[in-house]
């Protein structure tokens, strides 16, 4: 039924946003970002907001941009159980996120895990997570992050991209962070 749902929801391409929706994580951008992609390269695309809206006033201005823009492919699912989320980033074409600060950025890695490009800002710790498998944008505003999108969606390495990510998600897998960070830790002699 979900499948269904995202079918309906994205016929076409379907771009994947990933996090709580607040101010610093820049979903503004993104929507705005939307309106350019759909007017001068992508008609038909998506954009799929999973989280939780947590300011409700952000929030609400959030749904008057999109309903000023007339933007009926922008999609807010909420929070989703994991087994709905794995389904968007299944059928996810890229995955965006225009965040202005930014820790490790587990949605980033779990977008890369499933094969699937990576455009984000250059900020706080993407670059760092995201190693050279993702299109970091310095200082992106709306028409950088459109033109962006639109050359991820049609780059011939997007092969190249997928297989960069995966790689780089498994180098930050635990299996292969847990002796690393060991060693550092034995090393600095903050473990015995």
């Amino acid at each position: 039924a979900f499948a269904t749902e995202v079918q309906r929801r994205a016929p076409a391409e379907l771009i994947l946003f990933v996090g709580q929706l607040l101010p610093h994580k820049r979903p503004h951008e993104l929507i705005a970002a939307h309106h350019l992609l759909t007017s001068f390269h992508r008609p038909d695309a998506a954009l799929v907001l999973v989280g939780t809206p947590r300011a409700p006033a952000y929030f609400a201005a959030l749904g008057q941009f999109v309903a000023m823009l007339n933007l009926p492919r922008v999609w807010f699912t909420g929070p989703l159980p994991d087994p709905q989320l794995a389904e968007l980033y299944r059928r996810a074409d890229v995955f965006v996120t225009a965040s202005g600060h930014e820790g490790f950025c587990v949605p980033l890695v779990e977008a890369m895990a499933h094969s699937v490009p990576v455009v984000a800002t250059d900020a706080g710790a993407i670059p760092e997570t995201a190693g050279d498998a993702a299109l970091l944008l310095p200082g992106a505003d709306a028409a950088t992050f459109a033109e962006a999108i639109a050359w991820a969606l049609a780059a011939p390495e997007r092969g190249a991209m997928a297989i960069e990510g995966r790689a780089r998600a498994r180098a930050l897998s635990p299996g292969e962070v847990q002796p690393r960070l060991l060693a550092f830790l034995r090393r600095h002699r903050l473990l015995p």
